[in-house]
């Protein structure tokens, strides 16, 4: 059997068309390509590279989702096939990102760049010829749900691709392009496909979850296939880490005593060095923050209307009784369970119960602490247990977030949630709450650096036109609306001005919405509202920390998208700018713009994932083998140490997500520096103290100092 090598998508043996499939595109024509449109990609006719016929070349110019979509006439009827492939090669020597998307038609009042329908991606290495599938998310009873990579049965996907159920007899487009693309970058797209038609056989999926929830089809080296194998890795890595020296030169908190010794607060802080930024430890040395996320014991995934998939459940009242949970609120990806939720469980949690027996937490705890001294991280990062951070004898920063209780802006759009307004008083209350509450457990705690709050906000990327045109989408009562629309009345004076010079014709003002493609009037003032938003975010989150845990940083928001106006605002106000990275390196060519932004920067997300180890998709930077993964950390954290602005970088995740995804969005990724069986992966954690060694000396000394 194969298994996945993508997510939501399959790296699919190339072989001859089957005879149920469909060819929609084989670009031989002699007319050149059929009607396409681009975005951020140029598009031309190719010799194919066996030299037999041709293929579409696409390739990215600036911006992301670089891309061609090949628009319907009118809609396509695709009813009776199961999925939409391409065959794809990478001419260049970079992996890219490939992502496949069939459309439905767009919802009214909707962003242009907003079509409802499924989407696939996976990875394609330099010189590699593969085959990019999705397969539809019909809502078929029994499909396999819950996870974004799946196993592959018999040259299928076993999987549905992202999105909800999509419509087959609506289809208004295909797209295909890369995602997160260099300039340059490349691929060559030939005889674009529909699968699995009415004469295709029919599919089983035998239960490929073993008892340790591991993928049960698939060997690979420390596999666990005992209890007793369990404990003998414990004993022997019990051993290994009690040999291992400490970081040479390195305080109580991890910072630097061989650098210079500046002024002890009792407190973490930063300071710019020789034009370098740095963290400052409460006793005065400097400090350069490697991190580790979400250390907690026991992701859960969903085992509710999922027979079939487990080869191994326990008793809900015997020994692993603890292990099952129920979570009432799934984000996405959670299927028949979506509106419902379901019962879960936790197999790294009974795996921890099977190695460490009686009081496993604690010992769990300890071997944790130990796995970080002993491979050079100094910092317990976002998303981690509550008992972890207030037992840890290591540095820590708290992520803190909303509940949710707060108005959102309604007319917005965002991946996690809305934004909320921050014009409504359940803005300040809950913001106030929260920080009140991280402040009674940590702000005392001279280990705790200070406080991420809220993670990824849907800021709008680089255009202002997600806040303040969600603003203006809104209803008229929205706080944050009355707010920016009284800010047009004192600019222009009459709604008859305002329409002059934006371009529109909104009949009152309560009617005025920000069109699809604003003129320059109308985005400068989007831009300002942003700006002005963004302002009233940090400065009611920056006081809440100043008033409730007076001697910790502000950490900012954990950007994922650059917004000049919402980066400006947290600049000014916040004590470090925090972004998620989720790219090869952290290229000085696209992030040394922070040297002049005035703030430290640090990064709260990067992680490297492969499928060479039981997994069923590789995270959001995938690469080739275990082998990979380590070299690609090295080169990651010795190129953010060679960026002046940034104070430290933390990897996302301490363990593997579970093999049938967790429950929040059924993500599944290889990104653990252990497994589910809490096993290290070894050339991760090799890589690791390889580059926290001289860490100190090449980030104050230069990137070839050793």
């Amino acid at each position: 059997m194969k298994r996945c090598l993508t997510t939501l998508t399959a790296l699919i043996a190339l072989a001859s068309l089957c005879h149920a499939d469909k060819v929609l595109y084989d670009f031989e024509g002699p007319d050149g390509p059929p009607p396409l449109e681009t975005q951020a990609a140029e598009a031309a006719l190719a010799p194919a590279p066996s030299g037999e016929g041709q293929v579409l070349r696409v390739t990215a110019s600036e911006g992301r989702w670089n891309s061609v979509r090949f628009p319907a006439e009118g809609v396509w009827d695709w009813t009776g096939y199961t999925g939409v492939a391409v065959d794809v090669t990478n001419p260049g020597t970079g992996q890219v990102q490939v992502l496949i998307a069939a459309e439905n038609p767009r919802e009214e009042d909707a962003p242009r760049w907003r079509r409802p329908g499924n989407m696939a991606r996976m990875a394609v290495g330099p010189s590699e010829t593969a085959l990019v599938a999705l397969r539809f998310n019909m809502g078929d009873e029994g499909a396999l749900w819950g996870m974004r990579g799946y196993p592959i049965i018999d040259g299928y996907p076993t999987g549905p691709a992202w999105g909800g159920v999509i419509d087959l007899t609506k289809i208004t487009g295909l797209g295909v392009g890369m995602g997160r693309a260099e300039p340059g970058a490349e691929v060559l797209l030939d005889n674009i496909r529909l699968w699995g038609g009415p004469d295709s056989p029919a599919q089983e999926i035998p239960p490929f979850v073993d008892r340790y929830g591991q993928y049960a089809f698939e060997d690979w080296p420390r596999k666990v296939r005992s209890e007793e194998g369990l404990q003998a890795q414990r004993d022997a890595e019990r051993e290994e880490l009690a040999q291992m020296p400490p970081m040479p030169g390195r305080d109580e908190y991890g910072g630097w005593t061989v650098g210079p010794q500046l002024e002890a607060t009792g407190w973490f802080r930063t300071e710019k060095v020789d034009d370098k930024w740095w963290l400052v430890t409460p006793s005065g040395h400097l400090f350069f923050s490697s991190g580790i996320d979400v250390v907690v014991p026991g992701q859960y995934t969903f085992v509710s209307e999922r027979d079939g998939y487990f080869q191994w459940l326990p008793e809900r009242d015997g020994p692993f009784a603890d292990c099952f949970g129920f979570d009432p609120n799934p984000l996405n990806h959670a299927g028949p369970l979506q509106d419902t939720g379901g019962e879960t469980f936790s197999f790294h949690k009974a795996n921890l119960m099977r190695k460490y027996g009686d009081d496993w937490h604690g010992k769990w705890m300890q071997v944790t602490y130990d796995r970080i001294r002993a491979w050079g991280f100094n910092t317990i990062a976002g998303w981690s247990q509550e008992e972890v951070y207030r037992n840890s004898p290591h540095p820590f920063a708290v992520c803190v977030w909303l509940s949710g209780e707060e108005r959102p802006v309604e007319g917005a759009y965002g991946y996690w949630g809305k934004m909320p307004d921050v014009y409504d008083s359940s803005f300040d209350e809950e913001v106030d709450r929260v920080m009140s509450e991280a402040g009674a457990r940590y702000a005392d705690n001279p280990r705790c650096i200070g406080y991420f709050f809220e993670n990824e906000l849907s800021w709008g990327g680089d255009d202002s036109f997600n806040i303040a045109g969600g603003t203006l989408r809104s209803p008229a009562d929205q706080p944050c609306r009355r707010a920016f629309v009284r800010t047009l009345e004192e600019k222009y004076g009459s709604l008859a001005a305002l329409n002059d010079a934006w371009s529109t014709d909104a009949q009152s003002w309560d009617a005025l919405r920000a069109p699809e493609e604003p003129n320059e009037a109308c985005a400068e003032d989007l831009r300002a509202f942003t700006n002005e938003y963004s302002l009233e975010y940090f400065r009611k989150v920056h006081t809440a920390i100043e008033k409730h845990a007076p001697n910790h940083l502000d950490l900012g928001c954990r950007f994922s998208e650059q917004n000049e106006q919402a980066l400006t605002a947290c600049a000014e106000v916040a004590d470090v700018v925090s972004f998620n990275i989720y790219r090869p390196s952290v290229d000085p060519d696209r992030w040394g713009w922070t040297a002049d932004l005035g703030k430290p920067f640090i990064i709260g997300e990067f992680h490297f994932g492969a499928l060479d180890r039981g997994s069923l998709h590789p995270g959001l930077v995938a690469v080739k083998d275990q082998a990979e993964r380590a070299q690609m950390f090295i080169d990651y954290v010795n190129s953010v140490i060679a960026l002046p602005a940034f104070v430290g970088c933390h990897w996302f995740q301490y363990v593997d997500e579970p093999l049938t995804g967790r429950t929040l969005d059924g993500e599944n990724y290889n990104i653990g520096l252990v497994t589910v069986t809490d096993t290290p992966f070894a050339e991760l954690v090799e890589a690791a103290r390889e580059v926290h060694e001289s860490i100190y000396e090449r980030r104050y000394h230069g990137a070839g100092a050793e």
